[in-house]
């Protein structure tokens, strides 16, 4: 129960694609190593995704559902700065609105206070 699949990714070089026989049941961590020591990078630099699914080591192409009659399972390998950059771009975002979240609650208790203090005063 062997099945093809590809690995293909983008670098400064072009795009590559990288062709792997496995079996259904093989963990795709044997073939995210022989991807990094191919390319001469080490895994945890890279991820890989099937479809919109980032792959685990563990997992197996049967685990997604795969068969041999799907022909290949092709699996996109990116650079793991993609994720951290989109990742510290929402953090950055979120840290806005948390600030202009803490103005606005600052702004109104002032006002509040003001008016207490307005409303203590003798007449």
């Amino acid at each position: 129960n062997q099945i093809y699949a590809r690995v293909l990714s983008e670098s400064e070089e072009g795009i590559s694609i990288i062709g792997f026989n496995l079996r259904l049941n093989t963990p795709l961590a044997k073939l995210m190593e022989a991807w990094a020591d191919h390319m001469e990078v080490p895994v945890p630099s890279v991820y890989f995704e099937f479809g919109d699914k980032v792959l685990a080591a563990m997992e197996t192409p049967l685990s997604h559902g795969w068969t041999r009659e799907r022909g290949t399972f092709k699996i996109v390998a990116k650079p793991c700065e993609e994720i951290e950059c989109e990742d510290s771009e929402a953090e950055e975002e979120e840290a806005k609105k948390q600030l202009a979240k803490e103005k606005i609650v600052l702004e109104y208790k002032q006002e509040q206070k003001k008016r207490r203090k307005g409303s203590r005063a003798p007449a």
